[in-house]
């Protein structure tokens, strides 16, 4: 709510602003406000409330059932501002207009309650996109502009250079001067792998730091598994990627949803054309070339990637209060995460009611929604448990049958031993008994217990020595038994020769499938309206020469709606999704986007600070085939990226935000990467790649930990060793929506509600105490001291000039040392003092006194600022 006021309150301003010596209008200034407060029921319903429709003009002046609405030129005679002014319109308490907006309101009646042009003759009962809302700068067609001529050509190293220094001149200013050696080594280290860099790597780039070094470096960093993992996780995030369903306390899990981020990485890693990765992702089921029960392997890839559409909250698995409001909502959040990721659209403010700031009316929503629905159709719902594709092919069932009749085989000897044995036994107990019962025993002992006569029953009862059976059969037969359990274990041990099961999380259609789709009235889907067909957003289909979304494509099996949408989307004509990418791309680069919202491209949203960089990143992203490694060397071998943090005094007055790049920002860690580092510097992080993920739980205390449990019921027992997997990488680890690894959590890690747009950045006084009390950054600065203590000997002094190497990329200062090597000192002594670093019984302790006096210093370093932040 709070942010809502503010983005009020700076709308409105920015309209009185220009304003200026000329009078508002009503479609410049008024009609937004008036779309905001009013038009829900006066205009956009069916049933106009008081037969008063705001929308235009004339229908104002006309009036409804109370007469006119305004009066031109006399405001306190205009009901219409009578009732603003009063507060009794709107009648709900949040939606009434603020002292501003009043304010212009007022001065647009006294004007004349002018237009800018004639307004139309009939308008759409529902909707009507003006002029001004055609204008706005997202929707219009990218066109590559033209490099700008700049003074200080010395300054270019790539065209972006040429579109940020022209501003900066314009103002009087220049780029700053490059930053060090070192200190971009570590920058490109942490922007392309998220881990810093080894200390020979900093070492040899300080001996040749030339631009074709440079390049050399940029390049082999690129082909590194940690730079695919780097910007994966990156896209994870907007892709609101979890391995639990969330929805309610139950948060199960998602055993297979590890292959989607598995795909991820391996197409950032292969540099897989961004317009590839988009269209796998929204209709790899449509581009399939082999049937769903006999996977090829490129298909595999492709179904795979269809889990950036099951990534949404989906409580449907499990009992919930209400199926069909659970369903709707597992689809509302997919097309959140759609548009806010490819689009950069809050299309989602639309489900309820025509967005209130934006040209998106309701029944769009339901159009795109409609591409969605022969997939997601939430009447013929398929749980996450029946949406699971088995990745076993012909060959593989095949293998898996000759390993079947295999272990079947044992079993059915198994089954003949074990009747030989109940027999053999039975024989052996009955000539323990009179007789005369041995006719009947035999009768009662071949009887199923379930079909036994109360005679038979009764029989058993008085000689329960007869009553042999698989169950009781150790009780008489020790060693028959052995034999019989060491036949079960033959069996299964045959099972495992079988080709593993995988199964893929996937989002496929029914061929022939159809669905009507309908627009809820206010998003009630027990209230369905009209019908509607698939389509993409109106205001740029009126804009743009695009194809549209067909109903049913005769050519496939499937309905083609979201393959059809993936062609639209990577369109060179389409003005989004391209923008909103490279826009996405330079964020993680600069720390800001040029759009400082990604997720909002809309008139709520902030307008980019460098449009034409913006479209030329775009135009040239597209033109390069969507090559995502491109853009990065463009933006790495800048002029702009490679310079240092500090600037003049001068320039940081000018724009303390550094909204010109100007300079370089300083920035923190993210959650991942302070982890990742902390593993990285102490010699302990696992470098496996891909696979389930490193499951989480709760530790005595609550937090969350990497870690699981054996389970006797409901009790845990043990701990499980984790063989070294609690060292791998954070991307590797369970993200489970109710339950965050703590670390990462203090760290601003995000919860993905349903994705994460962008990240936060805070600093606060948890981080200090997870770094200061954390048993996890205890067991890192021992295990790093260990090594320090292996690679530098107990040389002090060369402790300390590696431990800087490795945290902080750089060699420590001789003040730095002497004063580093006093801290040791010194602590050495109060640790020695201390029993627990002293023998006891004649053994020396775990660690000694010096040991835990280097874990101290390591520490500190690991909750350094200089660690912790990227200059």
């Amino acid at each position: 709510m709070l942010r809502l006021l503010t983005i009020e309150l700076v709308l409105v301003s920015t309209a009185i602003a220009s304003v200026g010596a000329q009078p508002p209008q009503f479609e410049t200034h008024v009609r937004a406000i008036l779309k905001e407060h009013c038009f829900q029921c006066h205009g956009e319903e069916p049933e106009v409330q008081g037969n008063l429709d705001l929308r235009l003009v004339r229908f104002m002046k006309t009036g409804g059932d109370s007469g006119p609405a305004i009066v031109s030129g006399r405001a306190d005679e205009s009901l219409l501002f009578e009732r603003v002014l009063d507060g009794e319109m709107p009648p709900e308490e949040g939606q009434r207009l603020n002292d501003d907006e009043i304010a212009l309101l007022r001065e647009w009646i006294e004007a004349g309650a002018t237009t800018v042009r004639p307004e139309p003759e009939t308008i759409h009962p529902s909707f009507l996109i003006t002029d001004e809302e055609r204008a706005h700068w997202a929707f219009q067609p990218i066109q590559r502009p033209d490099i700008p001529n700049v003074v200080r050509s010395d300054q270019i190293s790539s065209p972006i250079d040429a579109f940020l220094l022209a501003p900066l001149e314009e103002h009087g200013f220049s780029f700053s001067p490059r930053a060090s050696a070192r200190v971009l080594s570590r920058r490109l280290s942490f922007d392309l792998h998220g881990l810093p860099p080894a200390p020979e790597d900093v070492t040899c780039f300080e001996q040749r730091s030339d631009d074709d070094a440079w390049r050399e470096r940029i390049d082999v960093l690129l082909t590194s598994p940690h730079y695919g993992e780097r910007w994966a996780q990156h896209w994870l995030d907007v892709a609101g990627y979890a391995d639990s369903e969330g929805y309610n306390d139950a948060d199960t899990e998602r055993p297979h949803a590890w292959r989607y981020r598995d795909y991820v990485i391996r197409a950032f890693l292969s540099n897989k054309p961004f317009d590839e990765f988009i269209t796998e992702q929204l209709a790899g089921d449509e581009l399939l070339e082999s049937p769903l029960n006999n996977l090829a392997a490129r298909d595999v890839e492709r179904l795979t990637a269809t889990g950036f559409l099951r990534t949404a909250e989906d409580g449907t698995g499990g009992p919930v209060a209400d199926a069909a409001v659970a369903r709707n909502n597992t689809i509302a959040d997919t097309v959140r995460i759609v548009t806010s990721s490819l689009m950069g659209m809050t299309v989602g403010c639309a489900q309820c009611h025509d967005h209130r700031y934006d040209p998106i009316p309701q029944t769009d929503y339901y159009r795109f929604r409609a591409i969605f629905d022969p997939a997601l159709n939430w009447k013929t719902w398929k749980n996450p448990q029946q949406r699971k594709v088995s990745l076993y092919t012909d060959e593989d069932r095949a293998a898996a049958a000759i390993v079947e009749t295999e272990a079947k085989k044992v079993e059915a000897e198994r089954t003949k031993k074990q009747a030989e044995f109940i027999a053999a036994t039975f024989e052996k107990q009955l000539s323990q008994v009179p007789v005369d019962i041995h006719e009947a025993a035999r009768a009662a002992h071949s009887t199923a217990a379930n079909k036994r006569t109360d005679d038979q029953k009764a029989l058993f009862q008085r000689y329960p020595q007869l009553n042999v059976t698989a169950g009781s059969l150790y009780l008489y037969n020790r060693k028959a038994a052995d034999e019989l359990k060491a036949m079960t274990t033959k069996a299964a041990e045959v099972r495992k020769k079988k080709p593993d099961e995988g199964f893929v999380r996937a989002l496929a259609e029914i061929p022939g499938a159809t669905v009507a789709s309908h627009v809820f009235f206010r998003g009630d889907h027990q209230q369905p309206k009209e019908e509607v067909q698939p389509a993409g957003l109106s205001v740029l289909s009126r804009l743009s020469n695009l194809s549209g979304i067909p109903a049913n494509n005769d050519e496939k099996p499937t309905t083609g709606r979201r393959l059809a949408l993936a062609r639209r989307l990577t369109s060179p004509a389409y003005p989004l999704t391209a923008r909103v990418i490279v826009n996405r791309i330079w964020l993680h680069h600069f720390g800001r986007g040029l759009v400082s919202t990604p997720g909002d491209f809309g008139v709520l949203g902030q307008p980019p600070t460098h449009p034409e960089l913006l479209d030329w990143l775009a135009a040239e992203f597209i033109d390069s085939g969507w090559d995502v490694q491109h853009l990065h060397r463009l933006i790495l071998t800048s002029t702009a990226w490679r310079q240092q943090v500090e600037c003049s005094n001068e320039l940081q007055e000018a724009d303390p935000e550094n909204r010109w790049y100007g300079r370089a920002s300083l920035r923190r860690l993210d959650a991942e990467a302070v982890r990742d580092s902390m593993l990285f510097v102490c010699g302990r992080l696992n470098t496996k790649t891909h696979g389930p993920p490193v499951p989480v739980m709760a530790d005595q205390s609550g937090r969350i930990v990497i870690g699981q449990q054996n389970y006797q019921g409901e009790t845990p027992g043990e701990h499980i060793d984790m063989q070294g997997e609690q060292f791998r990488r954070s991307i590797y680890v369970q993200v489970r929506r109710s339950r965050s690894l703590a670390v990462l959590k203090t760290f601003d890690r995000p919860a993905m509600a349903p994705n994460c747009e962008l990240r936060q950045s805070s600093t606060v006084s948890p981080q200090s105490l997870l770094i200061m009390n954390s048993d996890l950054v205890l067991e890192y600065s021992r295990a790093w001291a260990a090594r320090l203590q292996k690679e530098a000997g107990d040389d002090r002094k060369s402790q300390i000039q590696r431990a800087w190497q490795q945290a902080w990329s750089r060699s420590p200062n001789d003040s730095e040392s002497s004063t580093a090597v006093e801290f040791l000192e010194e602590q050495t002594a109060v640790f020695a003092a201390q029993a627990d670093w002293q023998p006891k019984e004649g053994k020396p302790p775990v660690r000694t006194a010096g040991q835990e006096a280097l874990a101290v210093m390591c520490q500190m370093m690991l909750g350094s600022n200089e660690f912790l932040y990227v200059e």
